[in-house]
């Protein structure tokens, strides 16, 4: 079909339509609490406590989580994307200092959400420079 996708129940999605995950689970209070505040042990915490343990994982699937997919339909590659996202972000982080410059007001730089998509604020002022013990 030329002019887009028909699904096996008869959808079709023209082409050039938008298709996303819904991210509404990840700011649901019943499944993590406190989802408005920053928590960065939140997942350590969750696999910790004993039921939770395979699915507070980066690549775990689950209803709650579905960014790569669910059931047959997981993502293959899923392991391999999230190890290397991981890796990437440890050597940005080893090599370099980032933080916010001296003249931003910190209250500014809320995160932008447009629907389901949250993004950094354009206009915040990150200062980034190369660390001279870096790794």
């Amino acid at each position: 079909m030329e002019d887009g996708v028909k699904l096996s129940d008869g959808t079709v999605l023209p082409k050039t339509t938008g298709v996303a995950v819904s991210s509404a689970n990840m700011w649901d209070p019943e499944i993590y609490p406190n989802p408005e505040t920053f928590d960065g042990r939140r997942f350590l915490r969750m696999r910790e406590g004993g039921n939770n343990e395979h699915n507070a994982q980066l690549a775990s699937v689950s209803p709650e989580h579905m960014g790569f997919g669910l059931g047959s339909h997981a993502c293959p590659g899923r392991f391999f994307g999230a190890s290397s996202a991981k890796l990437i972000m440890s050597h940005i982080l080893l090599g370099y200092e980032f933080k916010l410059a001296d003249d931003v007001d910190k209250s500014s730089v809320e995160p932008m959400r447009f629907g389901f998509s949250t993004l950094a604020n354009p206009r915040a002022k990150v200062l980034i420079r190369r660390r001279k013990d870096a790794v």
